[in-house]
């Protein structure tokens, strides 16, 4: 192109370097994205967030931390879809406490985090038996102002169910109204079915009885 008179822009770098990459051709947009300096194209945000998320749908961390250094060295800031991502990966890596850091340096350089980031956490914790952790992230969200969703409480309340805290499953479920999140099937089901496992049939009854008071509709796993 730049033989022609025509220098490819931004656009067109980010472009090729995603065609590159939905056909897995790594080295090829690897190589388009050094190619971008040399024609003195500074790369965005978008061209950085396509290229880790490919290293990190491949179990390649390292290699995405490194080019979320030399987005920072070259002064280009992470947004929240780099920050998922890497939280993500390391959560499943089991490395929470380090995603638990990335939170905390996504919150303090104003990067505001959402439901997806909430939730990688909890699911995080959950998946490495650290309940309490749960629980005290939670509370920190609240604090923080962040509304967790009902994803977030349904991992929760699952969690606390099969660590046999089944009443504190049940307070959380009562805490969903105040914090204005409407509890859903899932979590119905989850309550329900971990009553019945404990032979708390009255708990189970009335629980799901009360749902249906409240618009609950029953599927085949209830």
């Amino acid at each position: 192109m730049s033989s022609n008179g025509c220098k490819p822009d931004i656009f067109t770098f980010n472009d090729l370097i995603l065609g590159f990459c939905k056909v897995d051709k790594m080295d090829e947009a690897l190589g388009t994205y050094r190619d971008m300096f040399l024609e003195g194209v500074i790369a965005n945000t978008v061209t950085y967030n396509t290229l880790i998320h490919v290293f990190l749908r491949k179990g390649k961390t390292q290699e995405a931390l490194k080019l979320v250094n030399d987005m920072l060295f070259r002064g280009c800031l992470l947004d929240e879809i780099t920050y998922n991502g890497l939280v993500k990966a390391l959560c499943n890596d089991g490395a929470v406490e380090r995603a638990l850091g990335l939170f905390e340096e996504m919150m303090r350089k104003g990067t505001k985090p959402n439901h997806v980031t909430c939730n990688i956490l909890i699911n995080g914790f959950c998946r490495i038996g650290k309940v309490q952790n749960d629980l005290e992230f939670l509370r920190d969200l609240v604090h923080r102002g962040l509304t967790p969703d009902i994803v977030t409480y349904n991992s929760l309340i699952n969690d606390l169910c099969n660590t046999g805290r089944i009443r504190e499953a049940q307070n959380l479920f009562e805490k969903l109204e105040l914090e204005g999140v409407c509890p859903d099937t899932i979590t119905y089901n989850t309550l329900i079915s971990s009553y019945c496992k404990m032979c708390m049939l009255d708990d189970a009854y009335t629980l799901f009885t009360r749902g249906i008071i409240v618009g609950f509709i029953p599927n085949n796993v209830t």
